[in-house]
């Protein structure tokens, strides 16, 4: 870069040697950008910092104890996971324009597949029936030890579930979901319970992502 020559070209070939400048002398001989080199040299920057990472994905997933293969015990933890999404969505302000599905297998493989949704939803129905057909796709005997469901690309919540001719009782199954989660905040979790919700719930300990990097919780891990 033009800069570094021009510190090389001056004989400046160490952090310490800019460090060691006062803001009059670093102006002198680099100009405008000396004494933002020199600050920067002593490891002082005064420039904002932004703690919130931009959220890209938003995602839930479990860990089995035991390995799971058949495609009716992987899909009641699904729908949970769908659920449990759909609230991480509300609790942030977004909405899901795609879900991404993803299992791990027995001998650590990962797949993660895609779909798109035709609106942007905080529905767990939604994102369970856009997700249901990647996972029976992947559902072939292989043994998986972790499943999880997850947000991406994400979209504002006000955009979410709006209806349209094609699907014109969204914004009635946006409600219904709104009132099943103030009875279950009033009542407990069980108070409603809804689709595949009635499965047994397999032993498996939780990981709940917040955003894309989080990685799994407490069980069984790699």
């Amino acid at each position: 870069p033009a800069m570094a020559k021009r510190l090389s070209a001056a004989g400046f070939v160490r952090l310490g040697q800019l460090a060691a400048l006062d803001a009059k002398a670093a102006l002198t001989r680099f100009g405008a950008e000396g004494p933002a080199l020199m600050a920067r040299a002593r490891g002082e920057d005064d420039r904002p910092v932004n703690p919130a990472r931009e959220t890209k994905s938003i995602s839930a997933e479990t860990t089995f104890d035991a390995d799971i293969s058949a495609l009716a015990a992987l899909e009641g933890p699904l729908w949970l996971l769908c659920e449990k999404l759909a609230r991480r969505l509300k609790d942030k302000g977004f909405a899901a324009g795609g879900v991404v599905l993803k299992l791990k297998s027995a001998d650590f493989a990962l797949r993660t597949r895609s779909q798109r949704l035709a609106e942007p939803s905080l529905l767990p129905e939604v994102i369970f029936a856009a997700a249901r057909p990647l996972l029976q796709r992947e559902a072939d005997g292989t043994a998986f030890r972790l499943i999880g469901i997850g947000a991406q690309p994400l979209a504002s919540a006000d955009q979410a579930d709006r209806g349209d001719l094609a699907d014109p009782e969204a914004p009635r199954r946006a409600a219904r979901w709104k009132a099943m989660e103030a009875l279950r905040a009033k009542f407990g979790e069980d108070a409603v319970v809804a689709g595949l919700g009635f499965a047994p719930k397999p032993n498996n300990a939780e990981a709940e992502k917040p955003d894309a990097e989080a990685q799994p919780g407490s069980g069984r891990k790699p």
